[in-house]
């Protein structure tokens, strides 16, 4: 567990933030044994040393790095741009909120991307986006990346995001085919939204609406993401 990627990037800002980790209790940890990852999942109990030399005690909750790719097709306003969801396949997708059209509970597609494997960040996720919906063709170099960023204070675990902008031509072909991914997962299910419905309706997690809304929003500078002027 302490030589995760969450946990070295968590003990750097606590150092940072001039505090210490004085000692922890390990409450679980999940792994994956099939990918040989022996610490997918975390929790540990730490006591904090502060400057004043106040002690407190906070649940960390890990996951590894992962990447969502916002796959749109843009429009003239903002709130009309579609976003290509997937069904969640857990058990809180079964308990969405009343509001919620059909029953849906919809994310965007996600791949761990803080481990091994041939290429960097961008082209795993696009090679995860083009297994799971069955895409071939989409060349790594109009994905635009932006740095991770944590889904919530409470947990020590950071989600980077990766755009593609599709073509009139690809968004049909993910419209019309509705099927089963390649794997033949529920993770394949296709689910085309406007922006403006997922803001009016409860069928997606803040975080994921947080992901939306930063890659589509009409803000300059829209290329780069980056706002801090005095860099460009």
């Amino acid at each position: 567990m302490a030589r995760t990627t969450g946990f070295y990037a968590w003990s750097d800002a606590l150092r940072e933030a001039r505090k210490a980790l004085t000692g922890a209790d390990i409450e679980w940890v999940y792994s994956d044994e099939g990918s040989g990852h022996k610490a997918l999942w975390w929790s540990m109990r730490a006591r904090i040393l502060h400057a004043d030399h106040r002690i407190t005690s906070e649940l960390l909750v890990c996951h590894p790095m992962v990447t969502s790719v916002v796959a749109y097709h843009r429009r003239e306003r903002w709130t009309d741009c579609e976003i290509v969801l997937v069904h969640c396949d857990n058990s809180l997708s079964s308990t969405p909120g009343r509001d919620a059209p059909k029953g849906q509970s919809l994310r965007l597609l996600t791949v761990a991307t803080e481990f091994g494997g041939d290429g960097d960040i961008r082209t795993r996720a696009l090679q995860h986006f083009n297994e799971a919906l069955g895409i071939d063709g989409i060349d790594a170099g109009r994905l635009r990346s932006f740095g991770g960023r944590n889904d919530s204070s409470l947990l020590a675990a950071k989600r980077s995001v990766a755009v593609l902008e599709l073509t009139e031509d690809e968004l049909t072909a993910l419209r019309s085919q509705n099927t089963e991914g390649a794997d033949g997962g529920a993770e394949g299910k296709v689910v085309v939204c406007r922006v403006a419905d997922l803001l009016a309706e409860p069928i997606c997690a803040w975080a994921t609406l947080g992901a939306i809304t930063r890659a589509v929003m009409p803000t300059w500078p829209p290329i780069s993401g980056d706002f801090y002027t005095g860099r460009m």
